[in-house]
C-alpha cells in the first residue's frame, strides 16, 4: 500500500478523540466516515464540527474552502459496514478494552478489504495482542494521537504508509 492508494479512512469512535482524528483526516483531503456505536457521540461529534469549523474561519487559520471540503470529506454513521467496507484505512479509537478491540478488529477484518491498513489509537494496549484478531496481523498497527488531534501538521496516514 501506497500513501496514494489511501483514498478512504474510516475512523471507528466518535468520541473526543475518534471525531477529532476524523476531522484532521477530512482536512487533509481524505474521504473519511467515522462510527460510533452511540448516536449521542456522533450527534455530538457533528456539533464540534459545526462549532470548530466556522471558528477556525473567523480566527483566519482556515478558509471557508478548506472548511467546506472537510464537510464534504467527512460523514457519520452507526453502521461499522457502511463505514468501513470500502476503507483502504481504520483507525480505531474505542474504550481501552482489549476484549472490546480484539472483537472490533476480527469484524473489521471481515468487513474491510484485504489491502486495508488496521490502526489502534491505544497508548496502552500494544498492536500485537489485537493483530492475532485477524487474518492481516501485518496489516494491524498502533497509530497514537494526542490531543487535540488537529495539531500536526504533516498527515498522519504519510507516517505509516510507503511513499511511492
Amino acid at each position: 500500500m501506497t500513501i496514494s492508494g489511501i483514498k478512504k479512512i474510516c475512523v471507528v469512535g466518535a468520541g473526543i478523540m475518534g471525531h477529532e482524528i476524523a476531522l484532521f483526516e477530512a482536512l487533509s483531503g481524505y474521504k473519511v466516515a467515522c462510527t460510533d456505536v452511540n448516536s449521542e457521540a456522533i450527534k455530538k461529534a457533528k456539533e464540534f464540527i459545526d462549532a470548530y469549523l466556522p471558528d477556525r474561519v473567523v480566527k483566519g487559520k482556515l478558509t471557508e474552502e478548506v472548511t467546506q471540503q472537510a464537510k464534504t470529506n467527512l460523514s457519520f454513521t452507526s453502521n461499522l459496514k457502511e463505514a468501513a467496507v470500502d476503507a483502504d484505512f481504520v483507525i480505531e479509537a474505542i474504550i481501552e478494552k482489549l476484549a472490546i478491540k480484539r472483537r472490533l478488529f476480527s469484524e473489521l477484518d471481515k468487513i474491510c478489504p484485504k489491502h486495508t491498513i488496521l490502526a489502534t489509537n491505544s497508548s496502552f494496549i500494544v498492536s500485537s495482542k489485537i493483530a492475532d484478531a485477524t487474518s492481516r496481523p501485518d496489516k494491524v498497527c498502533n497509530m497514537h494521537f494526542f490531543n487535540p488531534a488537529q495539531k500536526p501538521s504533516p498527515t498522519i496516514v504519510e507516517k505509516f504508509v510507503k511513499k511511492e
